[in-house]
């Protein structure tokens, strides 16, 4: 039994994973894991999987509240470290700025979730191996599509809100401003 099944209630089932509102650490990896769920792409995962845990140990937030993710200068990172203990441990990392009151240039590294199989056969390995690579992608994938959920508060002000011009402006220049989905 994996830990998905054994706890229903801790992994949330996204039906609308789009949520306009900015992301906690936590949502953000449940909605990357979802989009890679709903895809099929993580199925050799849940043969072997014994939990998937969001986390987050950060100096800079206090104890009990949760990180909000107001900066898109991340990046995703997956390893899969030597020497572990008892099975295979795949480790989630946000690296960058990833928080709008943070430095510019800074590189932050926090550890955002972890993924554990009590298997530590060569099989076992390459899917742990695989399921970093399609956690990479969809995580691109998603932090793209929804980069407005990232992208911080000074930065969305000074965007162009066609709502915003009154006159009609000439066709070739509609698709500069309009928005995105």
């Amino acid at each position: 039994m994996s830990f998905y099944w054994d706890k229903p209630a801790y992994q949330p089932r996204l039906t609308n994973w789009r949520n306009r509102e900015r992301n906690t650490i936590e949502k953000h990896v449940w909605n990357i894991v979802a989009e890679a769920r709903d895809s099929g792409e993580l199925n050799a995962l849940d043969t072997i999987l014994d939990y998937l845990l969001p986390g987050c140990d950060h100096q800079e937030t206090p104890q009990g509240e949760k990180t909000v993710l107001s900066c898109y200068e991340f990046d995703d990172c997956f390893c899969i470290p030597q020497g572990s203990e008892e099975g295979i441990y795949l480790h989630w990392v946000l690296r960058g700025r990833f928080r709008q009151e943070q430095k510019r240039n800074t590189d932050v590294h926090v550890d955002i979730a972890s993924i554990k199989t009590l298997q530590t056969d060569l099989a076992a390995y390459k899917i742990m191996g695989e399921a970093a690579g399609v956690l990479e992608y969809f995580s691109r994938q998603y932090v793209g599509n929804n980069l407005k959920l990232y992208t911080p508060d000074e930065e969305l002000k000074k965007m162009i809100d066609p709502a915003d011009f009154p006159v009609a402006l000439p066709p070739g220049n509609q698709k500069i401003i309009s928005r995105q989905p």
